[in-house]
């Protein structure tokens, strides 16, 4: 199945094939995963709303269009579950990057040299003391501003997926990205 297109699968899903949706689940389950934690914060909830999101969409699936990408589709249902769910729990942050992708950075400490393991784990450190500075500079950003910037760095979205994601002429996502990138420098110097 992995030669087939997300919109080939979905027609095999709405015949009833559940192996198709099985591979739609492994093809967008680390978008979700990632999207749903930034918002709640807590990986429990995040696996949790992952679920929802794809029951979801699984129930919603013969209104897919087709006008955008199926991952843009799925990344919006995720998105807007993840605020209703933050809203009913009066949840206010936002974490900039998924806990997932924070972890990568303890993985490199894996060497049996106890000299290089040292300097790998203050390399490690001096990581995360910067990805948590770049994350308040984030959580600092206006939303629309910290949003684009989101979807352009982290989610590596092109400016026309943002710009359908967001709603918003792709004109528009670009200076959004440019305001976004100059106040974020701003921010990082203090």
């Amino acid at each position: 199945m992995p030669a087939l297109t997300d919109e080939q699968i979905i027609a095999q899903v709405i015949e009833g094939d559940v192996d198709a949706f099985r591979e739609l689940y492994q093809r967008h389950k680390s978008l979700i995963y990632n999207t749903c934690f930034r918002y709640v914060g807590n990986e429990s909830e995040a696996s949790d709303l992952t679920q929802d999101v794809f029951v979801k969409a699984l129930r919603s699936l013969a209104g897919f269009r087709g006008n955008s990408a199926f991952s843009l589709w799925l990344y919006r249902i995720a998105v807007n579950h993840s605020k209703n769910k933050c809203k009913r729990n009066s949840i206010v942050r936002f974490i900039p990057f998924a806990k997932q992708e924070n972890r990568e950075c303890f993985e490199e400490m894996k060497d049996d040299d106890p000299v290089d393991k040292n300097t790998d784990v203050e390399k490690t450190i001096e990581r995360s003391a910067e990805i948590e500075r770049v994350q308040e500079a984030l959580l600092q950003l206006e939303p629309d501003l910290r949003q684009v910037l989101e979807l352009r760095l982290i989610d590596n979205k092109s400016y026309e997926e943002i710009a359908v994601l967001c709603g918003i002429p792709a004109g528009t996502v670009g200076s959004r990205l440019s305001r976004a990138h100059v106040e974020l420098r701003n921010r990082l110097k203090e």
